[in-house]
């Protein structure tokens, strides 16, 4: 098949639509897409003007972006081209109106080769990698000794593929694109070359004495380095609970450890150019510190990252979180102004991007902080809807199930975010969320038991050890409970039932009596 290649000649400088890239002679300048985008309208137009509201149209097509946006855009624009806004030798700004490209253009066109399944190892010229986290979930494959191990390698491959691509935040390749490297080894290096992805996984399910195992790799395909694999084993008669336990797992595994690799690399470049994207990244990097001032350093890194590009949703929703976890931690010298915040963050981030799973967590968690539990609830089941391998998403909906009186949900969800993060930062939250749940459903010993692991865990809030004094009271632990009690009092003094009960907002009269015969039981 053949394509066609665009050129763009403007003074110095030639644009490729073909190699998806800008040359000034035989040096490649380096463009993200969007500005690579931004400045292929202009030309596109030249010698004519283009509007503000048009080159939002063109560039950022279906999104609410605001005009500084786009200013912000032709300043980055012009940092990468070396241009003068005072004198500007590429692209000139019209008041009130927009933008015009100032040199004369040529244009050549002429087939070449379009990059297919194939073509594009024959030659030196990648597919540029996306500004996001880019990924391509090859079919896994199967060892051929049953029809059930097929079946299971093409669902699980679909259904990870699926879960991937409602997250938001990775450039998923579509599964057409990867179905054609279905009967191939796989390549990571040649299939970062050909799809431009930064990640591949892989995978293969075997079949052996009724038993089902799926073995999952995650590549990274630009340094070649094996990031994370898994197996996972079950027997025959659970085949449909392995399909949906191995998607999930794997989904949530993939966005831990490229979130992980994405940090990482954003540090590294901390010093060099920071783009929103990285600057983001670097913000996530100091989110689980828990200090004031990791907090004051996390809020510094995601303004950034919003004024390099106001449009990004997730940016936002970070800073939600960062005022949410001010008042969570006591941090907040007014709690009233950092809940709205709060609230106000996350709101803007739903206005950018209605469909992100985070935006609607960054949400649901702000209404609880300003104690909304009913639009809380509708907010926190639409982020694990969108993705149920979002494991603090998960168990963010179990905390308000809980507090809501759904405690048979609250448990299934803490459960299912404790198996899909089991060395989560929030672990203590997850299993006190779950061990609180099974309390309020009537079986002390084992809701004791899971709040005494969750005080084992790091990253504890006072407010674990008061939910563990409630369970071991309930299940006859009155050593343990009086002791929990202790440790809550040396950084709340009066605590009792009335500051518990203020902390959470538990609605059933069941469980409100349960809560009064342990206070009753901790106070005698």
């Amino acid at each position: 098949m053949v394509g066609i290649d665009k050129q763009y000649r403007f003074a110095d400088l030639v644009l490729s639509t073909g190699q998806h890239a800008l040359w000034r002679g035989t040096e490649k300048i380096e463009l993200a897409p969007t500005s690579f985008a931004f400045l292929l309208a202009l030309l596109e137009a030249a010698p004519s003007a283009l509007s503000v509201d048009t080159l939002i149209e063109q560039v950022w097509p279906g999104k609410i972006v605001a005009p500084e946006t786009v200013s912000q855009r032709v300043r980055l624009l012009r940092q990468v081209l070396g241009d003068n806004a005072q004198d500007p030798r590429y692209v000139r700004g019209i008041r009130g109106f927009g933008y015009q490209l100032v040199p004369d253009v040529s244009t050549l066109a002429h087939d070449v080769p379009t990059v297919l399944f194939g073509n594009a190892a024959n030659g030196d010229t990648p597919l540029p990698l996306p500004d996001q986290p880019s990924i391509v979930v090859v079919p896994f494959v199967d060892d051929g000794r049953s029809v059930v191990s097929r079946r299971v390698a093409i669902g699980v491959s679909h259904d990870i593929h699926v879960l991937l691509a409602r997250t938001r935040s990775f450039f998923v390749i579509a599964r057409g694109s990867a179905l054609r490297y279905a009967s191939i080894e796989p390549d990571p290096a040649r299939l970062s070359r050909e799809l431009g992805v930064r990640y591949v996984l892989h995978g293969k399910v075997s079949y052996h004495a009724a038993t089902l195992a799926v073995h999952a790799t995650l590549v990274d395909g630009v340094t070649h380095q094996v990031i994370w694999e898994d197996l996972f084993e079950r027997s025959l008669d659970e085949v449909f609970d392995l399909q949906q336990d191995v998607t999930e797992a794997v989904s949530s595994a993939v966005q831990v450890e490229i979130d992980r690799q994405e940090r990482r690399r954003a540090m590294l470049n901390a010093t060099a150019n920071v783009d929103a994207w990285a600057a983001f990244h670097i913000g996530c990097h100091h989110m689980y510190t828990f200090s004031a001032e990791s907090l004051d350093e996390t809020e510094r890194w995601f303004t950034r990252a919003i004024s390099l590009d106001p449009t990004a949703p997730r940016p936002h929703a970070g800073l939600s979180w960062v005022h949410w976890q001010r008042v969570f931690l006591g941090l907040a010298d007014d709690s009233a102004p950092s809940a709205q915040a709060a609230l106000e963050s996350a709101q803007q981030a739903l206005l950018l991007d209605r469909e992100d799973p985070f935006g609607h967590w960054a949400y649901g968690r702000a209404l609880l902080l300003n104690r909304d539990l009913d639009k809380a609830l509708v907010e926190l089941g639409r982020t694990t809807e969108l993705n149920p391998s979002f494991a603090v998403g998960r168990y963010s909906h179990s905390f308000a199930l809980m507090q809501a009186g759904e405690s048979k949900a609250a448990v299934a969800h803490a459960a299912a975010a404790a198996r899909l993060s089991p060395y989560d930062p929030l672990l203590s939250l997850m299993l006190g969320a779950q061990g609180f749940s099974t309390t309020l459903q009537g079986d002390y010993a084992n809701g004791a038991g899971l709040l005494v692991q969750a005080t084992q865990q790091p990253n504890l809030h006072y407010a674990v050890f008061a939910k563990a004094a409630v369970a071991c009271s309930l299940a006859g632990r009155d050593n343990e409970a009086h002791d929990y009690l202790s440790r809550v009092r040396t950084v709340k003094p009066a605590f009792g039932k009335q500051a518990f009960l203020d902390l959470f907002m538990y609605q059933r009269p069941e469980d409100l009596a349960v809560i009064n015969t342990a206070f009753e039981r901790l106070e005698a």
